[in-house]
């Protein structure tokens, strides 16, 4: 067991970081306190559950998703919207809408993790910029089975499933702005989100979309994705260089951009 901590560590860790400090911040959180809060980065508060990893990440590592926050902060101005696609406790709704005063609309149907989120907004004064929805994205409109108990694990699961939560797809939501980011994190359902998002892709305005890598459905989310004029991109130096081996970031997304935006 703390072998395998030591390499979680050593993958999202920042230089400097002190393993024993994270082995008693793991203590600390999941055996004597279960929940605290904390001072993040650029002022932001945050809470700190044991129930829920995305929440502690913050809390052990500072920033496991650099890249994809560097590629946001780089895309998106003030004013802009962002679609955070299974939001969970909040860790990209709350950042982009304090650091960048981008409106939010977040999608997540785990109750418990909605309801952190929406403390993480109270905590950083942001309600009026962070609107949670209790769907399940998909490519229809209906009803589907939701895993439960799972942490950042749960997802929509026919055999798994142990409670039913409404699903809709993204071209329905015609009343909220189009987006100008995007961030899909569903484990495993991310095919059939952008499968049901045809007018969402065609809009001008989209600019990135951050996809958890999905190895059985890559080829047909690059395939799609190519259709309407994105291309799968990384950060050297700073700056946007096609991905073309299509290695994951360290925290296992695909970073897309429309094409017109790589020099």
């Amino acid at each position: 067991l703390l072998l395998s901590r030591y390499r979680q560590f050593q993958k999202y860790a920042e230089p400097g970081q002190s393993f024993f400090g994270f082995i008693i911040k793991s203590f600390w959180i999941n055996l004597i306190k279960k929940r605290v809060f904390i001072n993040w980065e650029d002022h932001i508060k945050w809470v700190v559950d044991s129930r829920f990893q995305s929440s502690k990440n913050p809390y052990y590592y500072k920033h496991p998703e650099k890249a994809e926050f560097e590629m946001l902060t780089k895309l998106l101005n003030k004013g802009d919207v962002f679609y955070d696609i299974g939001s969970n406790v909040g860790l990209y709704s709350i950042y982009l809408a304090v650091k960048c005063n981008i409106k939010c609309y977040a999608f997540e149907p785990d109750e418990q993790a909605a309801t952190i989120n929406r403390l993480n907004q109270e905590l950083n004064s942001v309600r009026h910029l962070v609107e949670i929805f209790p769907f399940a994205i998909s490519d229809v409109n209906g009803f589907s089975q939701f895993t439960s108990g799972l942490d950042i694990n749960n997802k929509i699961d026919s055999i798994h499933g142990v409670k039913i939560i409404q699903t809709k797809n993204l071209d329905s939501f015609v009343h909220l702005p189009k987006p100008h980011a995007i961030k899909i994190d569903t484990e495993g359902h991310e095919l059939m989100i952008i499968r049901g998002a045809s007018s969402i892709l065609e809009n001008g305005n989209l600019r990135l979309i951050i996809l958890e890598y999905n190895h059985l459905d890559i080829q047909d989310i690059i395939k799609i994705m190519c259709n309407y004029q994105f291309v799968p991109v990384t950060l050297v130096h700073g700056n946007m260089k096609l991905n073309t081996n299509l290695p994951p970031t360290i925290s296992g997304n695909l970073l897309f951009v429309r094409s017109e935006l790589i020099a």
